[in-house]
């Protein structure tokens, strides 16, 4: 039997990314598995950054990225009201 540290004292479960760091890289958007076992295997990962907040996405710069935001509002909104929460997006 091994024992386990599950308390806030453990890094490897309570770990607080800065954006200021440079000891770490946060990968977003990928399958860990994936890049675990191409780790494993050697392989090279290549990296790009993340765009700038600025920037707007692609998907919504097209025609129907503001119809369904305004759906998705709205059903927020139903939702919020019919099991009366009062906090509106």
């Amino acid at each position: 039997m091994r024992l386990l540290d599950l308390t806030n004292s453990n890094r490897l479960l309570n770990y607080k990314f800065s954006n200021r760091s440079r000891r770490h890289v946060r990968i977003v958007d990928e399958l860990p598995d994936e890049v675990i076992g191409k780790l494993e295997d050697g392989k090279r990962l290549a990296f790009r950054s993340l765009p700038e907040l600025g920037d707007e996405p692609q998907d919504e710069k097209e025609d129907i990225f503001p119809s369904g935001a305004r759906t998705v509002k709205a059903v927020r909104r139903g939702v919020s009201r019919r099991f009366g929460s009062t906090q509106h997006r």
